[in-house]
């Protein structure tokens, strides 16, 4: 050993190494295997940088590109969080929603719920049936891809036989969350803010995944929202002339 080298600089030494070792180990549970991730944004970039050429026709970067593929690390590093959002915060809101409801005396909320999801689904088929919108991911000129597959190809196939490809416009996903969001809202759910937050993420994770374009998450707004007005109308009339009879 060293004489110049004090005990406590060796305890010290230990310390660093140990904290370097917990931090990359930390890192690698928030942002993923190291490989993988860097594949993961080269993949981005490929795809940006291939688009904006082609677009432009030049084979040059600008400020604003750098910025761009600097804001696809962030994307890709929270790939997980907004593929949960997308996979299973729906379906949980739903169910945790429609439960809480079905406990009321008052079923009329209940009503309003089950209305908007039907009118909501009605309103949407024409669309996807005779006016098909591919997927954002599946066009060359969007310069998506989907993101979920970074993950597991898996999720995607599982929703897949209830979400055609092509069934992008309007987003049944958008549509679907405002109904209940809005619904937790007109009839006082005790939990509806925490219901709106998980309701933007949703939302948000459509466009940041590479399924929906613009316009479709817009319809989806618009849909979900007539859906809800009409479905509570419907529900109050219903119930107003049940009070009527009695």
């Amino acid at each position: 050993m060293n004489p110049n080298i004090k005990p406590d600089d060796l305890g010290i030494a230990e310390s660093i190494l140990l904290d370097a070792g917990q931090a990359v180990r930390d890192r690698s549970k928030e942002h993923g295997h190291t490989e993988r991730s860097f594949g993961f944004i080269g993949d981005l970039w490929s795809n940006y940088i291939t688009h904006a050429f082609t677009i432009r026709g030049e084979t040059k970067l600008y400020p604003h590109d750098v910025a761009m593929m600097m804001d696809l690390v962030k994307t890709a590093r929270s790939v997980y969080g907004y593929s949960i959002a997308y996979f299973f915060f729906l379906p949980v809101l739903g169910i945790l929603v429609t439960a809480c409801l079905a406990r009321r005396k008052n079923i009329v909320a209940l009503r309003a719920l089950c209305l908007a999801v039907t009118i909501d689904y009605l309103v949407s088929l024409p669309f996807f049936l005779f006016f098909p919108v591919p997927e954002r991911w599946t066009s060359a000129d969007s310069a998506a891809i989907l993101l979920s597959d970074e993950w597991s190809s898996k999720l995607i196939e599982v929703i897949r036989p209830l979400s055609g490809l092509d069934n992008s416009f309007p987003s049944f996903h958008v549509s679907l969350t405002v109904v209940i969001v809005l619904i937790c809202f007109v009839f006082k759910f005790r939990f509806r803010i925490t219901a709106a937050v998980l309701g933007s993420l949703v939302v948000i994770s459509t466009f940041i995944l590479g399924i929906h374009w613009l316009p479709d998450i817009i319809a989806g707004f618009a849909v979900g929202t007539l859906s809800v007005l009409l479905a509570t109308t419907l529900a109050s009339r219903a119930d107003k002339r049940k009070l009527q009879r009695a």
